[in-house]
């Protein structure tokens, strides 16, 4: 309809209880129709999609999408865990509601639940990945960059993550007027949020595939939660079916079980060669909480021990910039140049090391006795540019190895303050990376050990 067509009398009728809702010529106005949306047939797949995201997000609410007469999707009410299965086939597949695990995980404010798909399960496109926010259908840059982080260690080539999540915080903690049509959000913790959702993520995803493993003699019942959450069902958070838990679990057979026990939040690895009396990797580490922002203090069956988050942190920085730095680093724009005069910096500037401090990410300008920084190392663009470029500066002209140009970089990496969600972040990353390093960890005696010594 057009102009004075598009008027619409609004009459009393009839009807049961409930919404129905018809929809015509949805798409008549819509001017990409004429580029995106040629066919009936391409409009009533974007339309299938949103009906299919809306009933993944509101399992308490019941939805029948019919289209030229006929029933073409019919997802009753779920409050039941059997009945959420059911529809959670009816979308993603039989084969994802076999395969999957639950995965439920809170830290104070955030709340993750929903389901994961094990690497060697995981699909070859990514039509399966549904990430909701506060009930909202998501495809935010930073949450798809916290999943396939955690993924891309245990994803074989060419299979990308499959899963369905939903991740509740304060609404005042996010801004949704960042997109037109709310695909996007903005956080304002973007970095507690994503390590939240890459350490959950990382530690349920370590699990299953230990579970997984043909060594293995763990029946797989898998359902991953956080330390802090009691055993007990697991329910939708607020805005969704209230009625229910959000299960998973499967026998080896790939039958769905009803609820079961969680498990704990364990971490398993290799067994590398260690001295006698040596903490054993093969224990699974966790953390209890982190003392004055820095130092984590952790346990398993037999150890307790305080981690240093910070030298963990800086050396797995470290290490990774070494091959970076080889490769040539890339450096960030700075929001407003910074000039220095060349009085204070060391010797002439024709004499600089231009080629090192372009492989170090450093873009820069002479102008008469100045010189403009554009560009300098991510580590390096938040704090003091004068300080840091300075120095920098000094070392590449005194020589400075590769490693020990890494290991001075990754300083400004480290952070004042960790959280638990980051200290389990970094416990990981200590264990896979750092597990010989002596000057991270100390044991601490246990009751006994110090008279039997």
């Amino acid at each position: 309809a057009e102009g004075r067509d598009m008027q619409v009398n609004i009459e009393p009728a009839a009807h049961p209880d409930g919404t129905t809702v018809d929809i015509q010529d949805l798409f008549f106005n819509t001017p990409a129709r004429r580029k995106f949306l040629r066919t009936e047939k391409t409009e009533f797949t974007h339309i299938d999609e949103v009906i299919k995201r809306i009933a993944l997000s509101r399992f308490e609410v019941g939805f029948q999408l019919n289209h030229n007469g006929k029933s073409v999707r019919m997802f009753p009410q779920a409050l039941s865990e059997k009945q959420q299965l059911q529809r959670l086939a009816k979308i993603c597949g039989g084969g994802f509601a076999e395969q999957a695990s639950t995965i439920d995980a809170v830290d104070g404010d955030f709340h993750l639940t929903g389901w994961l798909v094990p690497p060697e399960h995981c699909r070859h496109q990514g039509d399966i990945q549904y990430f909701f926010v506060n009930g909202r259908m998501m495809r935010d840059k930073l949450l798809s960059h916290a999943v396939r982080q955690a993924y891309e260690k245990y994803l074989p080539n060419e299979r990308v993550p499959t899963f369905v999540l939903y991740f509740e915080l304060p609404s005042e903690q996010v801004d949704v007027n960042v997109h037109p049509a709310k695909h996007e959000v903005r956080f304002h913790r973007q970095r507690q949020v994503h390590d939240f959702i890459l350490t959950r993520i990382e530690q349920a995803l370590m699990q299953l595939v230990a579970t997984d493993s043909p060594q293995s003699a763990v029946t797989h019942q898998h359902h991953y939660g956080s330390q802090e959450r009691p055993s007990g069902p697991t329910s939708f958070p607020s805005g969704r079916a209230s009625g229910g838990s959000v299960l998973g679990e499967r026998k080896a057979s790939g039958s769905l079980l009803p609820n079961a026990a969680r498990v704990q939040n364990s971490i398993s690895s290799g067994q590398p060669q260690t001295e006698p009396g040596a903490v054993k990797s093969e224990e699974n580490w966790r953390v209890l909480t982190v003392f004055n922002g820095v130092y984590a203090l952790i346990r398993n069956e037999q150890n307790l021990a305080w981690l240093n988050l910070a030298k963990v942190h800086t050396e797995c920085v470290a290490q990774k910039l070494v091959q970076q730095l080889q490769d040539g680093l890339n450096g960030q724009p700075l929001l407003v140049p910074v000039a220095i005069n060349l009085a204070n910096l060391p010797g002439p500037a024709s004499q600089w090391p231009q080629q090192e401090l372009n492989q170090c990410g450093v873009v820069y300008q002479c102008q008469r006795e100045q010189v403009i920084i554009e560009q300098m190392p991510e580590m390096l663009r938040q704090g003091n540019v004068v300080s840091g470029f300075t120095e920098l500066l000094k070392l590449l002209t005194e020589g400075a190895e590769t490693e020990a140009l890494a290991s001075w970089l990754a300083q400004f990496a480290g952070l004042e303050s960790y959280s638990i969600t980051q200290a389990e972040h970094w416990l990981i990353q200590w264990r896979s990376q750092l597990f010989e390093a002596p000057d991270v960890l100390q044991r601490l005696p246990l009751p006994g050990e110090r008279h039997a010594q």
